[in-house]
């Protein structure tokens, strides 16, 4: 009944029906919204707020709301109290200054207000604050550091170690400390259960020094190749832009041969087997 009554209140002007279905949805039921950008969901969402707290579903400060941004959550709040204070009931109006202390913020800072919070239950300190940037790169080649020093102590993680930058390629400090910095990056976004199949997979990616310079190889031969042909056709269309024959240009440029075999003669008689030489020669 609570629903029937709600979906058959009447739709003022300004909202489309998809809109204000989700405004006046029962609060007891889950309520997913997917839409693109400027459709409408902020003012959606931002009137469903006001209409639940003017009913006394919820209280201003039992009210969670979360954004991804600062800007989003700023204009969030902005709009749900501008909301308030311009409702003609001055009971509502009231409402707008317990509005402004409502948890309309972002994942980041209500996750560190609850760790402020209840930090006596946690067992930390209430000082809590968002770590800068600067200062986790600084702290994180500290405790690399550390870690580091520990292992190159004992003799067997150093072997074990050793083996793993051999494996990743790692030569000197400072590409050691970059490896296992980004290594150690990825794995603290995975679960404990996927740490050692990602570790795996992470390694396995990397090439040996063998692979690669086989790899090398082929990939030299194969520029050659290409720069052989380039400077074989590039040659052809310096010889034929003196040629007063058109029909002969055109006939050798239009061939599909052309961009597929360096090895013909460029006119009769001329042969193109000393330009071959000489670029075999200086590659």
């Amino acid at each position: 009944m609570r629903r029937m009554k709600a979906m058959s209140e009447k739709r003022p002007s300004g909202y489309n029906p998809k809109q204000w279905a989700a405004v006046i949805y029962p609060t007891d039921k889950d309520l997913l919204i997917s839409a693109g950008a400027g459709s409408g969901k902020t003012r959606t969402l931002s009137v469903r707020v006001k209409r639940i707290i003017e009913k006394g579903e919820v209280s201003p400060d039992s009210l969670l709301v979360l954004t991804f941004t600062d800007n989003a959550a700023h204009e969030m709040k902005e709009r749900i109290v501008a909301l308030f204070q311009e409702d003609e009931d001055p009971r509502i109006r009231a409402l707008a200054v317990k509005m402004q202390s409502a948890h309309i913020q972002t994942f980041d800072s209500f996750c560190q207000y609850l760790v402020s919070t209840y930090a006596g239950r946690l067992g930390i300190s209430s000082s809590v604050a968002v770590l800068d940037e600067t200062i986790e790169k600084t702290k994180r080649n500290e405790f690399l550091d550390e870690v580091l020093r520990s292992w190159y102590e004992d003799d067997r993680k150093r072997e074990a170690l050793l083996k793993t930058l051999i494996k990743f390629n790692a030569k000197g400090d400072l590409e050691t400390r970059a490896v296992l910095l980004d290594l150690d990056r990825k794995l603290n976004l995975l679960p404990l259960s996927s740490r050692a199949a990602f570790f795996s997979d992470y390694a396995d990616a990397f090439l040996d020094e063998g692979e690669f310079s086989s790899w090398y190889d082929e990939y030299v031969e194969g520029m050659k190749d290409l720069l052989r042909q380039t400077l074989l056709k590039a040659k052809y269309i310096d010889i034929y832009e003196s040629d007063e024959d058109d029909s002969q240009r055109t006939r050798v440029f239009s061939s599909p041969s052309f961009f597929q075999t360096p090895s013909y003669t460029a006119r009769e008689g001329q042969c193109c087997a000393p330009l071959s030489e000489e670029i075999s020669r200086l590659l």
